[in-house]
């Protein structure tokens, strides 16, 4: 690879793309299955139990993973919808 730096380094920048969306992708799983466990069992989910489980799943992770960082995000979505509803 010493023949093509610039591959190189677009190829590391792949791998890390590519990383970031399966941790992220783990994060969403982790929260539809939650939501689809609750939904299948007709267990009626207000915005503030997404809420607090969303803070304590982001807790789980590493402050500077991208699972809590994505959880947060989400989070922040929870939360303007709260103030909407």
């Amino acid at each position: 690879m010493k023949e093509f730096p610039d591959l190189e380094k677009r190829l590391i920048m792949l791998e890390v793309a590519v990383q970031d969306l399966e941790d992220r992708s783990l994060a969403d799983s982790l929260v539809l299955a939650w939501l689809l466990q609750r939904i299948t069992r007709q267990e009626p989910t207000s915005i503030e139990q997404v809420r607090r489980f969303l803070q304590a799943q982001a807790k789980t992770f590493e402050s500077d993973s991208v699972q809590r960082e994505h959880l947060e995000s989400l989070l922040e979505v929870v939360e303007s919808a709260q103030e909407l509803a």
